[in-house]
Parts: structure tokens; C-alpha cells; sequence
């Protein structure tokens, strides 16, 4: 869809906290505070991704790559799933910052957040909002001044996380593009997120999270199998073809029709 461009490189950076017991240095196998080697991730011709890593706040990041323009002001970011308020006022303030941090270079950012979607045969009236995703938005109205160009929307690409009492629990359920500009959102501090929150009688601290029900029970399993068993029987009545070897454009036909079939 871009025949022009030639080199993508992606950079993904946590900002979680690194535990206080964490040896020096870094936690686990990516080190605190370096930018990790880039690796190749696909090539076609003369066009590359690549990818590294970055564990840090983002004010972090930039003193550390600020001799790599490119890279220190982005193109576009992406805010995949994660709460802006997170699990402390300290996690509010590093996320706050590098949202800040992106509003001061005029950069546009994807937000993505997880929320509850229907499941078939399950109750009706969904998709939900989740606490924190709600919660996430309402900092970046009120906190930040960022309301989504074009609006939020229902993902139809989502990524399954766990069922719930509701349906499904999904990543990248809820997306938007900000681009957030003006002293508010470039002068954003927690504090300030935190009153403006609380001038709003809005929640203020950790989102409860949603109950997750876990894997399905060994005869939640066996229905499962019996059912597959009876769909792939019909399959099979029709002379439709079966089993690992399927074309791809056939299966995906199949998942929705096993999905009606259940």
C-alpha cells in the first residue's frame, strides 16, 4: 500500500515499572535504559522492517537516542492496550509525560484499548467499555484535551484475551487517532490529570479489572470436540474438503459457519 517506502523501523518501549528487587542495570533480558540492537523482521527487495526495544520512560528514551532524529520524533505512535492511569500515580506521571512528550513534537498517536465484545450465544447488549479504557479516555479528554479525530471506534480486528461473564475480554477493541496540541496537553502532568479528573467526580486510581474466567473446563472441552466432530461430519456431506490441509480462504468460511453451526 506504500510502494515508496523503503525502511519501517519499530520501536517498542515499556514503560512499566521495573521491580525494586531488579538487578542492576535492567530486569530480565532487556537491559534498563538502552535501545536494543535492531533486528530484521521482514524483507521484500530492497524494503526492511526492523524492530528494538526500549525499557524506560519515555523522557528516557529520547535523552538516550537523541543523536537518531528519526527515531526520537516518530512518524506515528502506537498506545497499544495499556491503561493510561495504570496501577499508581507514579505509572499516571511517566504516561502522562511521554503523551506530553509526543504532543509537544505535533506526533499523531494510535490509541488502542481492551474491552469486553459478545460472544456468540452469550448476553446481549455489548461491546463493553472496560473501567480502565473508560478511564483512559476520560484522562485524555479532560486531562489532555485529546479527543479523537473522527471519534473512537469498535475494532474489527481484535485480539482474544480471556472469556469474562459478559463475553470476550479483547486487545485493541477500542481505537483512535489523537493528536493532541496546545499548553494543556504539552504541559500535562499527573497532578494536573488528577484534578481535572476530580473538578469531573470522576474516579481517580487503579480501574478494578475485569473477571476473568480462564480456560474452558475439561467438559466445556469435550462439548467443543463433540460439536467440531458433527460440524466436520456435515463438511464432509457436502464434499467439502477437511482436516490441515485446507485452503486458507475455505477455512476462514468454515470458522464463521462453525460458529453459526454452535
Amino acid at each position: 500500500r506504500l510502494p515508496r517506502l523503503r525502511s519501517l523501523t519499530v520501536i517498542y518501549i515499556d514503560l512499566g515499572s521495573v521491580p525494586a528487587d531488579a538487578p542492576p542495570g535492567g530486569c530480565g533480558p532487556i537491559p534498563y535504559g538502552v535501545l536494543m540492537r535492531p533486528q530484521e523482521e521482514a524483507k521484500d527487495g530492497d524494503r526492511v522492517v526492523r524492530s528494538s526495544r526500549f525499557m524506560g520512560t519515555y523522557q528516557e528514551f529520547v535523552e538516550h537516542a537523541k543523536s537518531l532524529p528519526g527515531i526520537v520524533t516518530p512518524t506515528l505512535a502506537l498506545w497499544a492496550d495499556a491503561p493510561v492511569f495504570g496501577e499508581s500515580d507514579k505509572d499516571l506521571a511517566v504516561r502522562v509525560e511521554a503523551l506530553s512528550m509526543l504532543a509537544s513534537r505535533d506526533v499523531p498517536v494510535v490509541i488502542a484499548q481492551d474491552s469486553e465484545i459478545p460472544e456468540l450465544g452469550g448476553p446481549t447488549g455489548g461491546p463493553w467499555l472496560t473501567d480502565a479504557a473508560r478511564q483512559s479516555l476520560a484522562i485524555l479528554e479532560l486531562g489532555l484535551g485529546a479527543k479523537a479525530v473522527g471519534g473512537w471506534h469498535w475494532n474489527r480486528f481484535i485480539v482474544p484475551l480471556d472469556q469474562t461473564e459478559k463475553g470476550i475480554l479483547a486487545a485493541h477493541a477500542v481505537v483512535g487517532v489523537i493528536r493532541p496540541s496546545g499548553s494543556r496537553a504539552t504541559s500535562a502532568t499527573g497532578a494536573s490529570v488528577r484534578k481535572a479528573l476530580e473538578q469531573h467526580s470522576l474516579q481517580v486510581g487503579p480501574p478494578p479489572r475485569v473477571a476473568r474466567l480462564g480456560p474452558p473446563t475439561a467438559a466445556d472441552q469435550a462439548a467443543l470436540k463433540a460439536h467440531w466432530g458433527a460440524f466436520c461430519a456435515k463438511l464432509h456431506s457436502e464434499g467439502r474438503p477437511v482436516g490441515p490441509e485446507v485452503p486458507e480462504q475455505e477455512r476462514a468460511r468454515q470458522m464463521m459457519e462453525f460458529n453459526e453451526f454452535c
